[in-house]
C-alpha cells in the first residue's frame, strides 16, 4: 500500500471479499479516500460484506461519508471515486482487475473495468 503524500490525495475504490477488515483497515491507514462497493458477492449478502469491510476501515480512521464512502452499485462507486479525484490524484480501482464479469446471486453479469472507467471519464 502506497504511504500518504501531502502532493496529492490517493481515492482507493475497495471491492474485495476476502479477509475484509483487514483490508478495510490497511485502506484506511494508506488512502486518503475510500470508496468501498460490491464486487462477486456469489450469494453472500453484499450488504454485509460492505459493512464488514467499514468497520474495519472506520477502526483505522475512517469517516463514513468524509473519508470512506459505501456506494454498493460499482458503476456509481467509480463515478464517485472519478468525481472526487482531483489533478494528480491515484484512483486504484481493485477487486476485478481485467475479469469480464461479475458473479451476484447466482447470475453471471458482463462487466469490465476498464471499459466502466473510460465510459464514466468521458462523461466527467
Amino acid at each position: 500500500m502506497y504511504t500518504k503524500n501531502t502532493d496529492y490525495q490517493k481515492v482507493t475504490f475497495l471491492s474485495m471479499t476476502c479477509q475484509v477488515h483487514t483490508l478495510g483497515a490497511i485502506c484506511a491507514k494508506g488512502s486518503d479516500i475510500i470508496i468501498l462497493s460490491n464486487v462477486d458477492p456469489y450469494e453472500d449478502d453484499p450488504e454485509t460484506i460492505l459493512a464488514d469491510i467499514a468497520e474495519g476501515a472506520l477502526g483505522a480512521g475512517a469517516e463514513k461519508n468524509k473519508s470512506m464512502f459505501i456506494v454498493p452499485d460499482r458503476r456509481e462507486g467509480i463515478r464517485k471515486a472519478l468525481q472526487l479525484a482531483q489533478k494528480d490524484d491515484l484512483v486504484l480501482i481493485t477487486g476485478k482487475g481485467a475479469e469480464q464479469s461479475m458473479e451476484i446471486g447466482g447470475q453471471s453479469i458482463a462487466w469490465d473495468d476498464r471499459k466502466v472507467v473510460r465510459e464514466e471519464l468521458l462523461k466527467l
